[in-house]
């Protein structure tokens, strides 16, 4: 017997979302502090999914709720259009060319205009979720990047719609990406 590259390979993601997940641990908490709000990490499964690792939960009695292990179509999330604006425009397209599921009535799966959302979290460093994922619940989610530049993972402000607003997103965003700037350099 002997160890095959499937394996190994299986064994360096592993070793990877080891690393993200203990860099990560203090800058989550810290922005669950700030915001109040769920504060999610998130890793690729697959090309085209995400899936949660960690969760700091909300102060609040009514608050969003994803368990861990949970997975989500990276259209339809936060985390999941800032990922895919870290990745080269051959690679997205790929990825939104493909028909898209949609989870919610408010679920973008035109490609013209999920690539303008993604065009936006390039400039901005964060992408915007309004029920697109899960009715109700509202996102802010900025990518995580190796030495590289390339996306590996993503840290997401999650809160209700009912709390949510509009007017705050920059302030929102601007927490999210700097975490993510900083989990980013501390691997």
């Amino acid at each position: 017997w002997q160890i095959g590259p499937r394996i190994q390979s299986v064994a360096r993601s592993s070793l990877t979302y080891t690393s993200i997940h203990q860099a990560a641990g203090p800058h989550l908490v810290r922005l669950g502090d700030i915001t109040g709000e769920t504060i999610h990490l998130a890793v690729p499964d697959g090309s085209d999914r995400l899936v949660l690792i960690d969760r700091v939960d909300s102060i609040h009695p009514v608050r969003t709720f994803n368990a861990i292990g949970a997975s989500m179509a990276m259209h339809t999330s936060s985390s999941g259009k800032a990922f895919l604006s870290r990745l080269p425009d051959a690679e997205v397209r790929r990825i939104i060319s493909k028909p898209l599921e949609r989870a919610t009535p408010d679920t973008i799966t035109d490609p013209d205009s999920l690539w303008s959302q993604i065009e936006s979290a390039r400039e901005l460093g964060y992408a915007v979720n309004i029920a697109e994922n899960r009715a109700d619940v509202c996102a802010v989610g900025a990518a995580i990047v190796d030495v590289a530049g390339r996306p590996v993972a993503t840290i997401t402000i999650s809160l209700p719609q009912s709390r949510f607003q509009a007017e705050r997103v920059p302030e929102w965003g601007q927490l999210v990406s700097s975490t993510a700037d900083s989990i980013s350099k501390s691997l």
